[in-house]
């Protein structure tokens, strides 16, 4: 149900993000909101209305930055390398504040673990 929800109406979560003044209510909505849009860019809108508010400095592990769940057929490089790439654009939007070094430090490190896994599965596929 709230999976229909969200995919017909997705500016919902963004509307209650702006509105709420709750970390841990903003990260869930955060979490929630990379699980359920399909978009990058709305994604990116959440993450921007993240650091707006000058959260997730000491949360930022609690944050999910890309999904947990996807579906693909054929290989897997595609979908790592869009992760990694949601991953950078992420980290430009927290680039500029040095109160977010831990979360970018953070982000360099998934980052760098999706570089990996790219020439891992590439290893397999060759």
């Amino acid at each position: 149900m709230l999976d229909d929800i969200i995919k017909n109406d997705s500016q919902i979560i963004l509307e209650i993000l702006e509105e709420t003044n709750n970390e841990q209510s903003a990260i869930r909505l955060v979490n929630l909101g990379v699980e359920f849009l399909e978009n990058n860019n709305q994604k990116l809108i959440l993450f921007n209305l993240l650091r707006a508010k000058g959260f997730g400095k000491k949360s930022f592990q609690e944050i999910h930055f890309i999904p947990y769940s996807h579906f693909f057929t054929g290989s897997h490089v595609p979908v790592l390398e869009l992760e990694k790439e949601l991953l950078e654009r992420i980290k430009k939007i927290f680039e500029t504040d040095i109160d977010y070094i831990n979360l970018l430090l953070y982000l360099d490190k998934l980052i760098d673990g999706k570089r990996k896994a790219i020439e891992r599965e590439l290893e397999k596929e060759f």
